[in-house]
């Protein structure tokens, strides 16, 4: 066979259309939304997902945070034995940086990489650590509430004195390199 046959069957198809004088382009699809059904259907469609919307939400009631004596706090992580794995400011012997050193807590926003910094969550992680994070280092010490709140109250006394500035000043050691401030 000779002729058009041999040819592929996309140049046949082309060839064929043009020779009829129609275009091989598709015929354009109508736009959505045009019709009846599926101006309905939007509709529908929008209506159950208004359904869905959640509820009022209700107010959070914030539970009343134990009063702490920060002297007391001092004492209680003493007796506690964490000065053993924690650097805290104002606690004798506490220099160990087997744990994450405890100064300016105030000034953190999060406790174990995951709870907001707030009295609450503090008084929860210092009393039942493993239940808070699984698995972390650091162990229950059978901390009672009272004493959390002490030792919460002492932790959110511990600032830095520095201003932003100052510290990163402090930390580049611009004369380290030779520079002068």
């Amino acid at each position: 066979m000779t002729g058009i046959s041999q040819m592929p069957v996309r140049l046949r198809h082309d060839r064929r259309y043009r020779n009829l004088g129609v275009t091989s382009m598709k015929k354009p699809y109508r736009r959505y939304g045009t019709d009846k059904l599926s101006w309905w259907l939007s509709l529908v469609v929008l209506l159950s997902l208004l359904g869905c919307a959640p509820p009022t939400p209700t107010p959070v009631t914030i539970q009343p945070i134990p009063a702490g004596d920060p002297a007391a706090g001092v004492v209680a992580f003493q007796s506690y034995g964490c000065h053993t794995c924690h650097v805290i400011p104002g606690v004798r012997n506490a220099n160990s940086l087997a744990g994450p050193p405890l100064t300016a807590w105030a000034e953190r926003s999060y406790i174990a990489g995951k709870l907001a910094n707030e009295p609450v969550h503090l008084i929860e992680w210092l009393r039942f650590p493993q239940r808070v994070e699984p698995g972390t280092a650091m162990p229950d010490m059978g901390v009672t509430a009272e004493d959390a709140g002490h030792m919460a109250a002492y932790l959110y006394t511990l600032r830095s004195n520095r201003t932003w500035y100052e510290q990163t000043v402090h930390w580049l050691r611009l004369d380290q390199w030779g520079l002068s401030q």
